[in-house]
């Protein structure tokens, strides 16, 4: 490593380089600037560069200014370690420029140097003890003391820079002067410790304690105290740059004149602290504890106070601009005389705190709390003062100009001569404060609240006050011209003879109200209340009152000249002598006013209402002209006296029962005017509009209306009115819309063209009227007497005609007249033979069961009229519209339907239609498709290769019907008439036959349903050609009371089939299954039932006259039924080895019948003729013969079963049986010979003597 030449004092001496950088590194001024001319390798320089810096000699020997350098460069402990030849050079250089500091400072010699302090540091096995050694000067840095013993060791001026001290003891150490740059001085000890002057920039100090140290003038720069113990430590004048002491404890320390810029003192415990002649700027003490603390004079500008405890803190001559004392508590704190600019205040607490003569300027007051503080004379302008609390406070010759005081409270606060000037304290609370001589100047007062507050010799101008409260408040004699007011409350307020012209009071509430004899010039009091408000002689010329409500005010000898009081409400307002000329009072409300002597002189009064006024002697502008739309008049005299109204527009006014006799009513507009009960006698009303107007009950004798003719005169009532004659009247072309024309007479008028819709009749006699192509839609004609009137082409539509007298039908009056939708005229049932109703529209109506034969219908229109039952025989219905009519069951015979239109008329419309012999599909309908035909009457109709899949045909009447190819196809054809139609090639699959009549019908071709489940009940099919049932399985169908005569059901099966009451007569019905089938009350006379098979048959009360039986031998007949049947006989008839179990053969002759072998187990013989008939070997069990005959019947063998011998109701009945003669016995009395007896167990029945009273016991006869 090479070194420099420097001279001094002409001698040359070789410096190491180590020497020169380790000088130049602390700052010393020679070396550093040799380092700064050697160049960049670290070859030895060259001699013509040293040779022109010889200059070190310069630097030392002739130029004097480096000495005060070197002065303070040794003073502050920057002392090199030097050769001792070049030391003693330097001394001895001092000396001779009687530099006796720097002298001292090198004679002093340490008690170690740095290699012999290391090598103790280096083998101490512990932390060496060097309490009281003189490490004066020496160069220690990056030296490991921790936990050494130091106790007052000299280390003046020694350079520590990143040496480590970790707890080790210093305490009364002299550090002054020393440098400790970045040492760890964490934990160690240095109470009573002198580090005056000591540089400890980016120390560590974490939690050392330093009590009662001496830290005055030290360089702390950037140093960590945090958590350090600093009580009763000077910090004077000490240099704290954005030091961190964080919750450090500096309790009654003395900070004074100490630099704290940008110091982090957040949560530091300041108690009692003197930071007098601070400078604080920057520094952040969020959260720290200053109770009592000093700190005036200081400059806490841009410090953060914020959540910090300050009460009782002394702060008073300091700077804090832009300071942050947000959310602190500084109660009872001194700040007087303080500069608080642009400083952050809000919702901190200073209750009580003394804020005389400070400036808060520009500040954040938002939500701290003022109470009870002395801000006299306090500069608060521009702040932000919104939510604030200043109730109590001591405000007094404060400047609040251009604050934003927005929702603050300064109730019964002081605030005598503030200066509000531009200040917005919109929505504060002024309640009973006082501001006595306060300056309201170009400020908002908007919804504030000033309620019982002292205004005395308070200035405003160019205030905005709208909403405010000043309920109670006193503003007598005050001058508030071109105040904004607007929306603020001044109920029950003083303002007599206050000034007030120009001030804006719209919306505000004036109610009780004192402003009597006050200059309200061109005031803006639109949409105020003023509810009995003492207005008397005030001065509103020229003010604007629109929407104001006065009512009940006392505006007696008021100046409103030339006023607007457009809408306004003056409902019983006392306005006697009030001066309105030239005044806008449309629409105005002056009911029940007094306005004795009032002036309306040029007034507008336009829709003004003066009903129940008293205008006696008040002075009206001359109503020639004048509009007077919408006036209201009503209960009011005088109003037109001596006047003309010629061309006045009285539109929409209320006149009722207004004096008008005699008056000119020339030109002027009545449209919609209620003159109600008005007297209009000898009135002269030419070219007056009326349209609209009311004459209901007025007076109109002797009245001019000049002609009525072309006239519109639309909703005029003239509904009871007095003297009216319009009866033989030329009215044509006129308009009377909406009219209202009860009980009028307007016989034998001319109302040709005339527009009378929604015009009410009600009762009017128009007898003999020319009614001609006249609008008279929806009118009431309820009771009018229309006799002999001409309604040709006239429009009737969906009027009420309820009681009204027509004209004669048949008289033409109805040619062309439309009908749709009027009520009131019945034509149901109506004979209207003959009648005239060509080209007439009577849409909608029902004309059921009317007599319209012969009729001129003649392009008529009928679209979805009822026309049920009605008879149109012969009558014209070319080009007749029956759309949609209801046609079912009305009579069109003889009539032409070729031009006819029938759209939708064969649909649900058509029911019961009778078009009986009528080509009806000729007309243009539409396709019957599932359509509703039901009891309609199509006899002989022509229906022929039509389809009507789907349609219901119910109950219709088609007989001799040609329904030849057509499709019925799922038709309803149920109690449908189909007699003698022919239905060749028809389809009816799936059709519903339920009682339909095809007796004598043509069904060759026809495809007929499956006989699956067909109900042909009630059905008739008697002389039907093309039907076959033969071999055909019926046993789903139904066929009760239906009609099959002479048809061949041969071999079809037929079981269990219901033909009750059927009419088969001549049917063939051999080899029929009949099985279970109810035959009950069946006509089969001639039928033939050879093979038929009857097991379970029901044939009771058939009739069977001339009927083909089948063969009863060996039959399985069990459960047939013959009670009743007639024409059947049996007599002689074999039925030996059939089985007759449970029949009901009741009553029948089967005298000689051969029933040998029978089995009538529960067989019904009851009253049967049995003469002569053979039952030998019949079982008896169950069976019932009583009453029947049985004389000379042979029962050999026959099985008898009584009572107990059986159970109960399987005995053989015998009551009252006639056994005469009967073969009971044979001879010999053998076992089991004759009739076996089954009686009770224990009978003996061993003779003819036990049988025959065993026989009797059973109540058999004749034994």
């Amino acid at each position: 490593m090479h070194g420099a030449t420097l001279w001094v004092c002409g001698k040359r001496f070789d410096v190491s380089e180590q020497t020169m950088r380790h000088g130049a590194k602390l700052g010393f001024a020679p070396f550093k600037h040799v380092l700064s001319l050697m160049p960049p390798s670290h070859s030895s320089p060259a001699v013509p560069a040293w040779q022109a810096e010889k200059g070190m000699e310069i630097l030392l020997d002739e130029d004097p200014t480096p000495w005060p350098v070197w002065l303070e460069f040794f003073r502050a402990g920057k002392i090199p370690y030097l050769e001792e030849n070049l030391r003693n050079l330097i001394m001895e250089a001092s000396r001779q420029r009687e530099l006796d500091v720097v002298v001292d400072l090198l004679s002093k010699q340490p008690d170690v140097q740095r290699g012999e302090l290391m090598m103790i540091l280096a083998q101490s096995s512990s932390p060496p003890n060097l309490c009281g050694w003189n490490m004066q000067g020496l160069d220690l840095k990056n030296l490991c003391f921790d936990g050494a013993r130091l106790d007052r060791a000299t280390l003046r001026m020694a350079t520590l820079r990143g040496s480590s001290f970790v707890s080790s003891s210093c305490a009364q150490t002299n550090f002054s002067r020393c440098d400790l740059s970045d040492a760890n001085l964490s934990m160690s000890t240095l109470s009573r410790a002198d580090l005056s002057e000591a540089k400890l920039c980016r120390a560590d100090l974490t939690h050392a304690n330093l009590t009662e140290s001496n830290l005055s003038s030290c360089d702390l720069s950037d140093t960590i105290l945090s958590g350090a113990n600093l009580g009763g430590a000077d910090l004077s004048g000490a240099k704290l740059f954005n030091c961190d002491l964080s919750r450090t404890s500096l309790m009654d320390v003395n900070l004074s004149k100490a630099m704290l810029q940008q110091a982090r003192l957040q949560g530091a415990q300041l108690q009692g602290c003197n930071l007098s002649y601070n400078d604080l700027s920057d520094a952040n003490l969020e959260g720290a504890k200053l109770e009592g603390a000093d700190l005036s004079y200081s400059n806490l500008s841009q410090c953060n106070l914020s959540q910090a405890s300050c009460s009782r803190i002394m702060l008073q001559f300091s700077v804090m601009t832009r300071a942050r004392l947000n959310d602190g508590d500084f109660g009872s704190a001194n700040l007087s005389e303080c500069d608080l600019t642009h400083s952050q205040l809000s919702s901190s607490c200073f209750e009580g705190a003394d804020f005389r003569d400070s400036v808060l300027d520009d500040c954040d007051l938002c939500g701290a709390n003022f109470n009870y503080c002395n801000m006299f004379a306090c500069k608060i302008n521009r702040a932000q003062v919104s939510d604030a609390q200043f109730v109590n406070a001591n405000l007094s010759n404060v400047k609040l100009n251009a604050a934003r005081v927005l929702r603050s409270n300064f109730s019964e606060s002081n605030l005598t001569a503030c200066d509000f000037s531009g200040a917005v304290m919109n929505d504060s609370n002024f309640e009973r404060a006082n501001l006595t001589k306060a300056r309201f100047v170009g400020c908002e007062m908007r919804n504030a609240s000033f309620q019982h507050a002292t205004f005395a010799s308070a200035t405003f101008s160019d205030v905005k006050m709208e909403g405010v409260d000043l309920t109670g408040c006193d503003l007598s004699s005050c001058d508030l011209s071109k105040l904004i007011l607007s929306g603020s409350k001044l109920e029950k307020s003083n303002l007599h003879k206050s000034k007030l012209s120009k001030v804006d009071l719209s919306n505000c509430n004036l109610t009780l109200t004192d402003m009597s004899s006050s200059d309200l010039q061109k005031a803006d009091l639109s949409r105020s209340l003023f509810y009995r408000a003492n207005l008397s002689s005030a001065n509103l010329k020229s003010s604007n009152m629109n929407g104001a409500d006065l009512s009940h005010c006392n505006l007696s000898s008021a100046c409103l000249e030339r006023a607007s009081l457009y809408g306004s409400k003056l409902e019983g307002a006392n306005l006697e002598g009030a001066d309105f000329s030239h005044c806008d009072l449309s629409f105005a409300m002056l009911q029940n006013c007094n306005l004795r002597g009032a002036n309306f002189t040029g007034a507008k009064l336009t829709g003004t209402d003066f009903s129940g006024s008293d205008l006696e002697g008040a002075i009206m502008p001359d109503m020639e002209g004048y509009d007077l739309q919408g006036v209201c008049l009503s209960g009011t005299s005088g109003f037109f006296k001596d006047k003309s109204a010629r061309r006045a527009n009285l539109c929409d006014a209320d006149l009722r029962g207004q004096e008008l006799s005699g008056v000119n009513l020339q030109q002027a507009d009545l449209s919609f005017a209620d003159l109600t009960g008005a007297n209009l006698q000898g009135a002269d009303l030419t070219g007056t509009k009326l349209n609209g107007t009311n004459l209901s009950q007025s007076r109109l004798a002797g009245a001019c209306f000049s002609c009525w003719a072309e006239r519109d005169v639309s909703g005029i009532k003239l509904a009871g009115a007095e003297g009216l004659r319009l009866s033989g009247v030329d009215m044509n072309n006129s308009s009377w819309t909406g009219a209202d024309l009860r009980g009028v007479n307007m016989a034998g008028s001319n109302l040709n063209e005339c527009n009378f819709s929604e015009v009410s009749f009600n009762g009017a006699d128009l007898t003999g009227c020319s009614i001609y192509n006249t609008n008279l839609t929806n009118c009431d004609l309820k009771g009018v007497n229309l006799s002999r009137a001409n309604l040709q082409y006239s429009d009737l539509s969906h009027s009420a005609m309820d009681g009204a007298t027509l004209p004669e039908w048949s008289s033409g009056s109805f040619e062309g007249v439309v009908l749709t939708g009027a009520t009131g005229i019945n034509f149901v049932g109506a004979d209207l033979r003959k009648a005239d109703f060509s080209q007439a529209v009577l849409k909608g109506h029902d004309l059921s069961a009317a007599d319209l034969s012969q009729a001129n219908l003649r392009n008529a229109d009928f679209t979805e009229c009822n026309l049920t039952g009605c008879n149109l025989t012969q009558s014209n219905l070319s080009g007749c519209n029956f759309d949609g009519a209801i046609l079912s069951g009305a009579i069109i015979k003889q009539v032409d339907l070729s031009t006819t239109r029938l759209n939708g008329a064969i649909l649900p419309e058509l029911i019961e239609i009778d078009v009986h012999g009528i080509k009806l599909l000729d007309a243009s309908g539409r396709s019957l498709k599932g359509k509703d035909l039901r009891n309609s009457k199509l006899s002989e109709a022509d229906l022929s290769h039509q389809d009507f899949a789907g349609a219901d045909f119910s109950g219709s009447k088609l007989s001799r019907a040609n329904l030849r190819q057509s499709k019925l196809d799922g038709c309803d054809l149920s109690n449908c008439d189909l007699s003698r139609s022919i239905l060749e090639g028809a389809s009816l699959q799936g059709a519903v036959i339920r009682g339909t009549d095809f007796s004598n019908a043509k069904l060759e071709g026809a495809a007929l349903p499956a006989w699956v489940e067909v109900d042909f009940e009630c059905c008739k099919f008697a002389g039907a050609t093309g039907l076959n049932f033969k071999d055909v399985d019926l046993r789903s169908c139904k066929f009760a009371n239906s009609d099959f005569r002479g048809q061949d059901f041969s071999g079809s099966k037929l079981s269990g089939v219901q033909l009750s009451k059927a009419n088969l007569t001549g049917s063939n019905l051999s080899s029929c299954d009949l099985t279970g089938s109810d035959m009950s009350k069946c006509h089969l006379e001639r039928a033939n039932l050879l093979g038929a098979v009857l097991k379970g048959s029901d044939l009771s009360q058939a009739r069977l006259k001339g009927a083909v039986l089948p063969d009863w031998t060996s039959c399985d007949l069990t459960g047939l039924k013959l009670a009743g049947a007639t024409g059947c006989k049996l007599q002689g008839k074999s039925f030996q080895g059939s089985v007759l179990d449970r029949v009901d053969f009741r009553g029948l002759d089967l005298s000689g019948a051969d029933l040998r072998g029978c089995s009538l187990v529960g067989a019904n013989m009851g009253g049967c003729n049995l003469t002569g008939a053979s039952l030998q070997g019949c079982n008896l069990k169950g069976t019932i013969l009583t009453d029947a005959v049985m004389r000379g019947a042979d029962l050999d063998h026959a099985e008898c079963w009584l009572l107990g011998s059986c159970e109960a109701g399987q005995e053989t009945n015998l009551r009252g049986a006639d056994l005469h003669g009967a073969k009971l016995f044979s001879f010999p009395w053998a076992i089991g010979a004759g009739m076996t007896v089954h009686a009770a167990a224990g009978t003996n029945i061993r003779t003819v003597e036990d049988k025959r009273r065993a026989l009797a016991q059973a109540g058999a006869r004749n034994l």
